[in-house]
């Protein structure tokens, strides 16, 4: 079976969050929008626009499982899919929504 990304809403992306504890979470999203709207505890940031983005990328481990997100779905469907040519398996896809969403629906599922 060939490994594919899953598009997932925020309810399930909330679910994920919840439920899986190993589970990475990867904020797609500039340094200046970090500081204009905040984080999700435990994320890490991966600036797009960072040179160091791909040797991030390849550092990290393959088997993991990881949920990423940005601004809307647009950068983290474009590193997801880079994320699985490079051979991760367990790969997670915030779409039609980002940060904003996912930030109020984990709060409100306190």
């Amino acid at each position: 079976m060939e490994n594919q990304v899953n598009s997932v809403n925020v309810e399930t992306a909330v679910q994920l969050i919840k439920t899986n504890k190993d589970l990475q979470l990867l904020d797609i999203r500039g340094p200046y929008e970090v500081k204009a709207t905040g984080f999700i505890e435990g994320s890490m940031l991966l600036d797009p626009s960072d040179r160091q983005i791909i040797e991030t990328i390849e550092n990290l481990d393959r088997d993991k499982e990881y949920l990423l997100y940005c601004a809307s779905g647009g950068r983290s469907f474009a590193v997801s899919q880079y994320m699985l040519k490079k051979g991760f398996k367990h790969l997670n896809n915030l779409m039609n929504a980002g940060y904003m969403e996912l930030s109020i629906a984990l709060e409100n599922s306190k």
